[in-house]
């Protein structure tokens, strides 16, 4: 916030580190303003005049930078200007290709080409999207597909803000995108006991977390279950779903799993956790003998 100059584009030192620091001035402005919008800053006025300004020339020469124009948008989202934000957002729709990937940028902030600027593209425009998940729905969901479908072996996706903008993109549909089809409940099981139940409904658009705090805690049954050293299985089951009304598609739900642990000599990858999907219904009452 000490480097922006009058015109509303930031002082940059001219010894670039990597790729950072050496892209066009406008969209190094549009990231930092996105940043600084994401961490709650507001007082950006004359940032965002300029941003505007340099993207509706391009609306009136009909040349859309999918990119620029979904990092501008998003921070407009993020300061709650919302109608000014749909005119930036609704641009990059047309940058959709039937396949979900976003394309038709001229860079991004580490001046990334071909496959890697598809992506960070993708993704900024999903960032930029899940704010308004009634306007942008059938655009968000081919997107993330996209993503998910083009994560490379060991999970990154080639560069390293291709991986940071894919992941926030994916964990916020995951966590705000409603997805569910029906009525029912999640049982969480530890070791084949029953610790957990959440209902939920169709019309739930947070996401269902379950509070492995509160189950870890002194006093609590499971206790001695998240002892160091200890092993134990855990099971998320369906029960009692009723699909809606006109539903002809199976069960279907966005899922993650987020674990931390401590070593301090952490390796690339961890067998601290596996995990399966085993799909065990009974077809006449859906649910209620699943594991």
């Amino acid at each position: 916030m000490s480097r922006p100059t009058e015109a509303g584009v930031f002082l940059r030192n001219p010894e670039a580190l990597d790729s950072f620091g050496s892209a066009p001035d406008n969209v190094t402005a549009a990231y930092i303003v996105w940043t600084l919008t994401s961490s709650g800053e507001t007082n950006l006025t004359t940032e965002i005049t300029y941003l505007k300004g340099l993207a509706d020339q391009q609306l009136q020469r009909n040349q859309v930078d999918a990119y620029f124009f979904g990092l501008l948008a998003a921070s407009l989202f993020n300061l709650n200007r919302a109608e000014e934000a749909y005119v930036y957002a609704d641009a990059i729709i047309d940058n959709q290709l039937p396949s979900g990937n976003v394309t038709q940028s001229l860079t991004s902030v580490t001046n990334s080409m071909g496959q890697n600027l598809v992506v960070e593209t993708t993704g900024v425009a999903v960032i930029a999207w899940l704010f308004d998940q009634d306007r942008y729905g059938d655009y968000i969901t081919p997107a993330v597909n996209w993503l998910v479908s083009s994560v490379k072996q060991g999970g990154s996706y080639g560069s390293t803000q291709g991986t940071i903008l894919s992941l926030k993109a994916i964990t916020s549909y995951m966590q705000n995108f409603a997805s569910l089809n029906g009525n029912g409940t999640f049982v969480l099981t530890l070791n084949n006991t029953v610790a957990q139940a959440i209902k939920f409904t169709s019309a739930q658009k947070a996401s269902i977390q379950f509070d492995f705090t509160a189950l870890a805690a002194p006093g609590s049954a499971f206790a001695n279950f998240f002892v160091p050293g200890s092993t134990f299985t855990v099971g998320i089951a369906l029960v009692d779903f009723t699909p809606n009304v006109n539903e002809a598609k199976d069960f279907r739900v966005n899922y993650a799993f987020n674990y931390n642990y401590y070593d301090v000599t952490p390796l690339a990858t961890s067998s601290v956790l596996n995990f399966a999907v085993k799909q065990a219904f009974v077809n006449t009452t859906l649910g209620s003998a699943s594991t």
